[in-house]
């Protein structure tokens, strides 16, 4: 049986605009109907988009979800592949749930010192007394890795061309 794109949201959930993406994509090649150009989904393509809700649920990109399916079509196991990229996300996830446990914490202990402090009238080479009240040293280390971080990814001034400064 084959379906249009009304039906295919309606059985799959996704909206037309989803679906128009993973075309466009090329998770979805559609046929198309001889007679008016329109899009024809099969069984198969609500196999492919179940799939690939799967893949989103466990954390897979739509660029590894396209690899795998690229490797099935190849007639090769893309077990392998899946394994190696859900370790990868498990080892990003392990990190980043560090880092946000760290943050989390910073936090807390700002928020702790600061019930204490008073509201009071900013001097003029402060910005806020709470945010400058925390321990040079311990930023100190983070703020150059955060710089760092941020340089690499955007470069140095923030639009990606490394060779101007902050």
């Amino acid at each position: 049986m084959q379906y249009q794109m009304n039906e295919l949201a309606k059985r799959t959930g996704l909206s037309k605009d989803t679906i128009r993406y993973y075309i466009k994509i090329g998770l979805l090649k559609p046929d198309r109907n001889p007679g008016n150009g329109y899009k024809l989904f099969d069984g198969k393509d609500i196999q492919r988009l179940r799939f690939i809700c799967k893949a989103k649920y466990l954390g897979f990109t739509l660029k590894e979800i396209k690899q795998i399916i690229l490797e099935c079509e190849q007639g090769h196991d893309a077990c392998p592949m899946v394994r190696k990229f859900l370790w990868r996300h498990i080892e990003a996830n392990s990190k980043h749930l560090k880092e946000l446990a760290d943050l989390q914490n910073r936090m807390e202990q700002a928020w702790e010192k600061w019930q204490t402090m008073p509201d009071s009238q900013t001097k003029t080479d402060e910005y806020c007394a709470m945010i400058e009240s925390v321990v040079s040293s311990d930023i100190a280390i983070d703020c150059s890795n955060q710089m760092d971080k941020h340089n690499r990814t955007y470069g140095a001034d923030n639009t990606g061309h490394p060779e101007k400064s902050l």
